[in-house]
């Protein structure tokens, strides 16, 4: 009500040269507050907080392991897309956009479990349908029972933000209701120059036929 009333308040920025839309990223603030200081000042999206070089909204985000939520409300926006390219150290430097930034953030050791796991459940299907065809018949509880596993997998806080994110960034579109992200991650991880290997073989197993 208050940005309603008032949108430059979005704008303004405190002593340190913070935006409100800074600081509600840095205080793990709602998406519906993250929504309502976008739609008053969008462009806050791409310009940087200080004292962090070059950090932008999602940087702090992904740096802060704000929620799924948070990330997609900065991905309806124009402007949000847009910073998904944007690195926070000077040029020449590790380039830290906010899907690296993510990627250093994330759980190392349930990670690298995971991957395990959906690696052994790849090699488990792939000898299934190889000894399917063998035997002659299809055993379709089985092979359910894997797809169910490798569904709750992508179910996973990490993997959603970065499935957006690298839906966004390689597309440039923003997200919507009708949004299709799994159809075409594989291909968008796999065109993105920075993306991490890891998370590129996360999306191969996630989602290959």
């Amino acid at each position: 009500a208050l940005l309603e009333a008032c949108p430059a308040l979005a704008s303004t920025p405190n002593k340190q040269g913070q935006l409100p839309i800074h600081m509600a990223a840095q205080f793990r603030a709602s998406a519906d507050v993250l929504r309502a200081l976008m739609r008053a000042f969008p462009r806050g999206a791409i310009l940087p907080s200080p004292p962090r070089d070059l950090a932008c909204v999602l940087h702090i985000l992904a740096d802060r392991g704000n929620t799924f939520d948070a990330f997609r409300a900065m991905l309806e926006f124009p402007e949000g897309v847009k910073s998904l390219r944007l690195s926070e150290t000077p040029t020449g430097l590790f380039h830290s956009t906010p899907l690296t930034v993510l990627n250093t953030q994330k759980r190392m050791h349930a990670f690298h479990s995971a991957l395990t796991m959906l690696r052994d459940m790849r090699r488990t299907q792939s000898l299934l349908k190889k000894a399917c065809q063998e035997a002659g018949y299809y055993d379709e509880e089985g092979m359910q029972r894997i797809e169910s596993e490798i569904e709750t997998a992508k179910q996973d806080d990490f993997w959603q933000k970065a499935e957006i994110m690298i839906y966004c960034e390689y597309t440039g579109e923003i997200m919507t209701e009708h949004t299709d992200v799994a159809s075409r991650i594989v291909h968008a991880a796999a065109g993105i120059e920075s993306c991490p290997s890891s998370i590129l073989e996360m999306a191969l197993l996630l989602c290959q036929e």
